[in-house]
């Protein structure tokens, strides 16, 4: 019987096998290309961030002191007690942690060496490591209400693991 089938009977069933088949393969194609696109947006928009950090700190250098180690710290023309100064480190740290509010949570959360996810996931543990001013805005009162899930569970793990260990900044 089924030597019996003229060509006429294959080629139809065989074009509609090959189409579905190329269907299939262009629809694989454009969703890698889509998520290609889309991850390389999110990290687009996260050097715009971080050109937003940095103009910020060119035009008002004593906002370095964001960070613990900071030697301009020490300086006596920066006057850190005042409440004006304090506010603008806070203000600081809000923006620090709305900038990676919106990139991680929209990064894909792979970890894995060679990713450039995991460099975004070192900047924000590395900046918890070094300022306490963003270490206290995510330990506020009412915190829970502001960032998101996923922000606060970086940093309950951040946290975890720096309670743990001797010589590491205190949460």
């Amino acid at each position: 019987m089924f030597f019996s089938l003229e060509a006429k009977d294959v080629i139809g069933p065989a074009v509609s096998i090959v189409g579905a088949g190329l269907s299939a393969f262009l629809f694989w194609k454009n969703y890698t290309l889509t998520r290609s696109n889309s991850n390389r947006a999110i990290y687009v928009e996260g050097q715009k961030f971080l050109m937003e950090v940095c103009e910020q700190l060119m035009s008002d250098p004593s906002l370095w002191c964001i960070y613990d180690d900071e030697d301009l710290q020490k300086d006596p023309s920066v006057k850190q007690a005042t409440p004006l100064f304090r506010a603008k480190i806070r203000a600081f740290a809000h923006l620090h942690l709305n900038m990676f509010e919106i990139i991680l949570s929209e990064l894909p959360p792979v970890r894995t060496e060679g990713s450039l996810s995991i460099i975004w996931f070192r900047y924000f543990e590395d900046t918890l490591d070094k300022s306490k001013a963003i270490r206290d805005a995510l330990e506020e009162k009412g915190s829970v209400n502001i960032w998101s899930p996923r922000i606060l569970g970086e940093y309950a793990v951040w946290k975890a693991n720096h309670v743990a260990k001797p010589g590491s900044p205190v949460p």
